[in-house]
């Protein structure tokens, strides 16, 4: 019997000792080397032993929150009780990085309320605040189908904006302003340096001369950079980039628009989830012709690169309703999205029709789930016909643009003599070019009648 105790106090003694050394070992790692990914292991392992201790569980769930298992953190922050205050601290940090504002915002609450004069908490009030407004646009994060998503370097980015001549031309340059010009060529906007900002500006062109640049108002330059505008072709609804403090981070994407009545823009409107993001959001363009939008992101992207997507303009806008927390902020953050998956129709050998243009690939949308990339998808051979003279047109289209640009400059250093005839030749192609306008507005709604008939 004491051969039996003394083995049991001998077993007791080394498993004590064991764990004595992976405490030790378990502290290095987490307090003076901080590799938490080894940190974890050890923890892990003397909470086997010792389930309920609260040093243990806190620290493991440093670790995991260091080494981003942040629904792990979250669960043994939760576990290691109050002893240690400054969990409520890190656990409000995991949930504001699992986007739950609620939560992060009560665990804020209770740090301050132990630790009022902390350090933090300036800090934490700005989190507070960015809590609030996450929490705001969760209730609308709109629904978008996405056609395509491409990686960019940021220098070539705008080269993934495959616009139609009706929707306008965007320019960068090399200091990264971009400059939009509307297909008329008598309007455009542009980000201009002021001081230590960055403003929009908007200029017209009457006949040959382009007027003196006016800076947007107060209410839209209301951060200290604006960038990446876009201007849809009502004239009044303009799109663009800010740092504007009320937004979630970096770029945010914004709406105004302008009122004519009193002419006065209103106060710009993020555009939200999943446009904007915690990283930088801009370059929002839409293509009304194709019913088509871009925007750009630097989220999930390396440095200098930036992710391109495409999407499907609705006949109207759709929030997500009765989702779990989890599946709301992955649509809202652009980890979940509709994807329109293109459907292929079997080739027929009656749809030989001649296309004046090759192309790698198309975007053209039938109804709200079939979208075309290719030649190969028409059924009908009057609606492949059509699409080519709808090819063709935006063609034409550019050419007669580029023609006019050209005619107005050549016009404006000419001599006085030579102009009535420059004059007449630039009626003719505005006239011919409102008709090719009008053919890109047709063409489309006779080419998917065509198709649907078939």
């Amino acid at each position: 019997m004491r051969k039996i105790f003394v083995f049991i106090f001998c077993a007791f003694m080394g498993i004590s000792y064991l764990s004595a050394q992976s405490a030790k070992k378990a502290e290095m790692l987490f307090t003076q080397e901080k590799d938490y990914y080894a940190a974890k292991q050890e923890y892990q392992l003397l909470l086997k032993t010792s389930p309920n201790n609260t040093l243990y569980l806190y620290r493991y769930a440093r670790c995991a929150q260091e080494t981003g298992d942040l629904h792990t953190a979250a669960t043994y922050f939760e576990k290691a009780g109050d002893r240690y205050p400054l969990k409520h601290f890190y656990l409000a940090e995991v949930y504001m990085d699992l986007w739950y504002p609620e939560l992060a915002t009560q665990s804020y609450q209770k740090f301050l309320k132990i630790n009022e004069e902390d350090e933090r908490y300036d800090y934490i009030q700005t989190q507070l605040l960015q809590a609030q407004k996450i929490s705001r646009f969760l209730k609308r994060v709109e629904k978008i189908t996405i056609l395509d998503s491409v990686l960019m370097p940021y220098n070539d980015f705008l080269e993934a904006y495959h616009l139609s001549v009706e929707a306008g031309t965007l320019a960068i340059d090399t200091n990264h302003l971009t400059t939009y010009t509307n297909q008329r060529n008598d309007r455009r906007l542009f980000a201009q340096k002021q001081d230590s900002s960055i403003a929009l500006c908007m200029q017209y062109r009457l006949l040959d001369t382009w007027e003196k640049a006016e800076v947007l108002p107060e209410n839209v330059n209301s951060g200290t950079q604006q960038n990446y505008p876009f201007g849809l072709s009502d004239g009044i609804t303009i799109y663009f980039a800010s740092n504007n403090p009320d937004g979630f981070g970096g770029y945010d994407i914004y709406i105004t628009r302008y009122n004519t009545a009193n002419q006065t823009y209103a106060t710009p409107e993020n555009l939200g989830f999943p446009y904007n993001s915690l990283a930088n959001d801009y370059m929002y363009a839409i293509d009304e012709l194709r019913s088509i939008g871009y925007f750009a992101t630097d989220r999930f992207t390396s440095k200098d690169s930036v992710c391109v997507y495409t999407f499907a303009i609705p006949e109207y806008k759709t929030y997500h309703r009765n989702l779990s927390q989890d599946s709301l902020v992955y649509y809202a953050q652009l980890k979940y999205y509709d994807k329109a998956i293109p459907q292929k129709k079997i080739k027929t050998d009656s749809i030989k029709v001649h296309h004046p243009v090759e192309h790698e690939e198309i975007y053209f949308i039938i109804n709200d789930s079939v979208v075309y990339t290719s030649d190969e998808d028409f059924q009908s051979p009057k609606a492949l016909e059509l699409f080519a003279n709808y090819e063709q047109a935006q063609i034409d289209c550019k050419q007669v643009a580029a023609q006019l640009a050209h005619l107005r400059e050549t016009y404006a250093d000419s001599l006085p003599e030579e102009r009535k005839t420059i004059a007449k030749q630039i009626i003719a192609l505005e006239s011919k070019l409102l008709d090719l306008q009008q053919q890109l507005i047709d063409l489309p709604v006779r080419i998917r009648k065509a198709e649907q008939e078939q």
